[in-house]
């Protein structure tokens, strides 16, 4: 039986793979619509799923561990509403947000899909991806050459329009990859699937963005290391994430900070997250046990100060190695730290720590049991390109980056299941 995507509308649903990555490119922040558009399908597949006892079972038996600890995850951050520090209102609607968000991935994890659907997702994402990266690569471009023939810009930084897009690009490459197999895998245009995704690595490599191409390259290399040690990766990532959120505050030190400092003299963009790594650890130490609260980031004492109008905060750092920009004009604490794991440690405290911690068993347990290494290493290659990502930009709970990884889990997921002998729906007799 057909339900939502049949024959005539594969060519419909690739265009519109198509144009949603080209809307992505003009806005990004428009992707956490695209997650509840698409959550609101797949709601309608579960739905007609569920009238099947057998599939309500196996759902069931395979997602409530999950379940369970997104739920834990949802319980800390609402609980921690109730020691919220800082004399604002209440982020209430970051609650709804990350539940929202949290259901819409349920539901796109567990919604039957056929191969009509996977491989007009392929090929529109290919498509798309393509597209942007033809973008990205003329702005790269325009910007390496300018840096040539004018010189570096006046502001000591590039200001890339692109570097969201990038980012997003980067970060899908990977499950683009199972995504392109699959289309091979069924002997459907091997020679332009292969040339759309070469075009869209490239975009990243030529985009200019510095992140995005460091996490591409050091996905790469995990990728690789993973396909033959999965496990020792899989544990070095825990330990990893663990060290970082309980370790790192403790590890905090004036003579730590001016090696830093030290480091990145030439750099006032690298410096400058020395310098809100260095307050968002210290703001830790005031609170260690039980956090500042969900989304306090924004709003804690001296955060929107300029650097150069607290001193007391420098104190013990060797001042004479500050940038001057970063000095004159950079703030402590702008908005969030730029690093997920100290953001969830300095928000929601050691409970945030322990629920954190158990979602990444959870994912590497997954990961490390998928039947081929190809799969697992291109999977943990994806998960360490994005925890680059957040470890130096973006804030833990902004819509649109939170959106962007609940698209790239979907696109795993059926980028496995695309393969030959994988769907999910062959047992219950359902095309979507």
């Amino acid at each position: 039986m057909y339900f939502l995507i049949t024959p005539r509308l594969r060519i419909p649903l690739t265009l519109l793979v198509v144009a949603c990555c080209l809307g992505g490119l003009v806005q990004p922040k428009i992707l956490s619509v695209y997650v509840f558009v698409s959550a609101a399908m797949a709601a309608i597949g579960v739905l007609w799923a569920a009238r099947d006892a057998s599939w309500r079972n196996a759902c069931w038996m395979k997602s409530r561990v999950g379940l369970s600890v997104g739920l834990l995850f949802l319980i800390v951050a609402s609980i921690s509403l109730f020691w919220f520090v800082p004399q604002d209102s209440l982020p209430v609607d970051r609650v709804g947000k990350l539940a929202a968000m949290g259901l819409s991935l349920f539901l796109l994890l567990v919604v039957p899909v056929g191969h009509l659907t996977v491989r007009a997702i392929a090929a529109g994402l290919l498509i798309g991806m393509a597209l942007v990266a033809v973008v990205l690569i003329e702005n790269g471009l325009i910007g390496y050459l300018g840096t040539i023939f004018v010189g570096p810009p006046n502001t000591g930084e590039y200001d890339n329009f692109y570097k969201a897009p990038a980012t997003i690009l980067a970060i899908l490459i990977f499950p683009a990859f199972l995504l392109y197999r699959s289309v091979v895998s069924a002997g459907v245009a091997t020679r332009w699937g292969a040339g759309l995704y070469c075009i869209a690595v490239l975009g990243v490599l030529l985009s200019g963005h510095t992140t995005s191409i460091a996490a591409v390259l050091i996905g790469l290399l995990i990728a690789i290391v993973a396909r033959w040690a999965p496990k020792s990766v899989g544990g070095l990532i825990i330990l990893g994430v663990f060290l970082m959120m309980t370790v790192v505050p403790l590890a905090n030190s004036p003579s730590n900070v001016n090696a830093l400092l030290s480091a990145t003299q030439n750099h006032s963009s690298l410096q400058h997250r020395v310098l809100i790594l260095d307050f968002a650890l210290k703001k830790i130490d005031q609170y260690p046990v039980l956090g500042w609260g969900l989304d306090s980031a924004r709003s804690l004492p001296q955060g929107s100060d300029r650097i150069v109008d607290t001193p007391d905060r420098l104190q013990g750092l060797d001042t004479t190695l500050l940038h001057e920009g970063v000095a004159r004009l950079g703030q402590n604490l702008p908005l969030h730290p730029h690093n997920i794991l100290v953001q969830i440690r300095l928000e929601l405290g050691l409970p945030g720590v322990v629920a954190t911690v158990l979602a990444f068993v959870l994912i590497i347990g997954r990961i490390v049991r998928l039947p081929g290494a190809l799969d697992r290493s291109v999977c943990f290659g994806g998960l360490v390109a994005a925890m680059v990502i957040a470890s130096v930009s973006y804030g833990a709970w902004q819509t649109w980056w939170l959106g962007s990884m609940v698209l790239m889990t979907f696109l795993f997921r059926i980028g496995l299941l695309g393969l030959p002998g994988r769907s999910q729906t062959s047992a219950h007799h359902t095309r979507f």
